[in-house]
């Protein structure tokens, strides 16, 4: 029997895998297998009430958090839990699972659910940043990606996965257009013409095994902001060309910050922006860091890897 005794799970429903009752009775029968006492969540739904049922779990003995879904789904658990000092477990069941894959979680079901009675998994304490009174833990961007989210309907994005996007990729690509934007950022304001504003604590881009340099890590205290300035189809092929590569630093039409505390994105009229994978308003935006603050158990093997 492991050392927890009473996890809440955060299930998609709606999350890749998710689709079948499949997932969810193995975690059920995994948890029962181990005299491991849960209370399912379903999600997403309202935050204010999910916040007074986390906090009344809590109050009850909870003792451990399991986020079962994708991407989405992290960002949901790892917003109600920023008050509250309980571990996460991953569970990918999603499209992407990116988080998952950056801290080298086991994608299959069997093998995640053994983290949670496992003698050989470790601590790993991460950044997360907050925007509009929410927590996020991956990125946030402005630009070229947020309207493409805009554009993709939620049934697209359901029966293709990544794949609805590229359509729509392809329409941004035909009308490229930079953006005046200002950024502020610890005390420092800069002007920039942009088509992508990307405020970035993870290393890979939509789609593994693409990168954005070596030097981006989750716990580093930091996040990276990389403001590309694209004005035409040859600048993208550039731009994706020094990314596979791993030359972006080296690419003219792209500039990098690191941001310690807080930063402003401003543009010369409203654009949508997306945090996690999700649209979470229009600009101006303002995002705060906030260092070593979230705990997710990952394999105590594969820890050397993260960083």
């Amino acid at each position: 029997m492991g050392i927890y005794r009473f996890a809440i799970v955060f299930y998609n429903e709606h999350s890749g895998q998710c689709n079948s009752l499949q997932p969810r009775g193995k975690i059920e029968q995994y948890l029962e297998d181990h005299q491991i006492k849960y209370h399912i969540i379903l999600v997403p739904q309202a935050k204010d009430k999910l916040r007074a049922e986390v906090a009344a779990l809590i109050q009850e003995g909870a003792d451990l958090a399991i986020a079962a879904g994708g991407d989405g789904t992290v960002t949901i658990a790892s917003d109600l839990l920023m008050t509250h000092d309980l571990p996460l477990i991953i569970l990918p069941l999603g499209t992407g699972n990116l988080l998952a894959k950056e801290l080298h979680i086991p994608q299959r079901l069997e093998s995640a659910l053994e983290l949670i009675t496992s003698d050989h998994n470790r601590s790993f304490i991460l950044d997360t940043f907050s925007c509009n009174n929410q927590f996020y833990v991956m990125n946030l961007s402005v630009g070229v990606s947020s309207q493409i989210m805009e554009l993709t309907p939620t049934e697209e994005k359901k029966r293709f996965g990544f794949l609805a996007y590229f359509r729509h990729f392809l329409e941004q690509l035909l009308g490229l257009e930079l953006k005046k934007t200002i950024i502020q950022h610890d005390g420092k304001s800069e002007s920039f013409m942009a088509s992508e504003v990307m405020i970035t604590n993870s290393r890979l881009i939509a789609v593994n095994p693409l990168e954005w340099a070596e030097d981006v890590f989750l716990d580093d205290g930091v996040l990276d902001l990389f403001i590309v300035r694209a004005a035409n189809i040859s600048d993208i092929v550039g731009f994706v060309h020094s990314v596979f590569t791993k030359s972006v630093w080296q690419n003219p039409i792209v500039h990098h910050f690191k941001i310690r505390e807080n930063c402003r994105i401003e543009t010369s009229h409203a654009l949508p922006v997306q945090a996690d994978g999700d649209l979470v308003g229009m600009t101006p935006v303002e995002v705060t860091v906030h260092p070593q603050s979230l705990k997710v158990l990952v394999p105590a093997s594969e820890v050397g890897k993260i960083r």
